[in-house]
């Protein structure tokens, strides 16, 4: 299973292990019903309690990181305070509104059924009232939800949407160009895991067409800068620059609208996408490494043997 950084909810508590940015990887369960105040402090994520206690969730090698973790860990926050609300709205309307109207109408029943009686007609047999539905439970947040590696879209959809960003020629990095099939990566240059997975296509490059997405889901704006750069530069020039770039060097080319419209709508793809993290890879006929699949050129090959057509 790959590290991934899991921030979920069940009932009041939250569960926060942030095993792909984080230094100390803890796994913390938060009480929220308790009241809580999230605070990033140096590099240390620190949640809060009205009476004193704390707790250090993680400590983070980069401010970008601790920064985009804050973010998400008060919009899980953020989000059980409105279903707090959103539940004692419906508590609300049951006890004020369906309540009486369901004892309303079984008066009205009994009443029927007694007049009947009275005037010594004969009465179909009572049908059961029905009982009230539950209220439709509402679709956990997309920052609460349990991480998946099933995409918004159909492998074929997928597919020609990643062509065609390859075709438009501003949101890509080719890597390289082979002849056994293609490989779309989106990736991120804060990311380790990505650092890694950069050194295992190198493998892959002799054989295979790969096309880089960077995004900057990870590193927040610090990535999102050089992947600006990046790709405002002749697409010729992108692969040596995200080599500087993926190995930490902050890149010192000109900047440009387009390139940074680019790198925006990488990062907002990748998230309309619903992919678990970065890095992800898929094949060229839109389908996603599995889980079971480890990011290594061997076992990507092979599993690029008994996928791509």
């Amino acid at each position: 299973m790959k590290n991934i950084d899991i921030i979920r909810r069940a009932e009041h508590a939250l569960y926060v292990h942030f095993a792909a940015t984080g230094e100390t990887k803890n796994a913390t369960v938060l009480r929220l019903d308790r009241g809580i105040t999230i605070e990033h402090t140096g590099n240390d994520l620190i949640a809060r309690y009205p009476d004193g206690q704390h707790v250090v969730l993680d400590s983070f090698p980069m401010q970008s990181l601790g920064h985009n973790a804050e973010i998400r860990l008060k919009d899980a926050v953020c989000n059980y305070i409105r279903f707090r609300q959103v539940a004692h709205i419906w508590k609300s309307l049951v006890k004020w509104i369906v309540a009486p109207a369901i004892i309303f109408i079984s008066i009205l029943a009994l009443n029927a059924t007694a007049v009947g009686f009275a005037l010594n007609e004969p009465k179909p047999a009572a049908q059961p009232y029905p009982s009230p539905q539950p209220a439709p439970t509402q679709p956990a947040p997309t920052a609460l939800r349990a991480p998946t590696n099933t995409p918004a879209l159909t492998p074929p959809n997928l597919a020609k949407l990643l062509r065609g960003g390859v075709d438009a020629g501003n949101f890509t990095v080719q890597l390289s160009s082979g002849d056994k099939g293609t490989l779309y990566v989106f990736s991120d240059p804060a990311c380790p895991h990505c650092r890694k997975l950069d050194a295992e296509l190198a493998k892959l490059a002799d054989e295979y067409t790969i096309h880089l997405y960077p995004v900057g889901v990870i590193g927040g704006d610090d990535s999102m800068r050089n992947i600006a750069k990046l790709l405002c530069a002749d697409p010729k020039e992108r692969a040596a620059l995200w080599q500087k770039a993926i190995h930490g060097e902050e890149l010192t080319e000109e900047d440009c609208d387009i390139g940074s419209e680019a790198a925006s709508r990488n990062s907002r793809v990748f998230r309309g996408l619903r992919f678990a993290g970065v890095p992800t890879i898929i094949n060229g006929d839109g389908e996603p490494t599995p889980d079971d699949v480890p990011n290594r050129a061997k076992a990507i090959a092979a599993w690029m043997q008994t996928t791509s057509k």
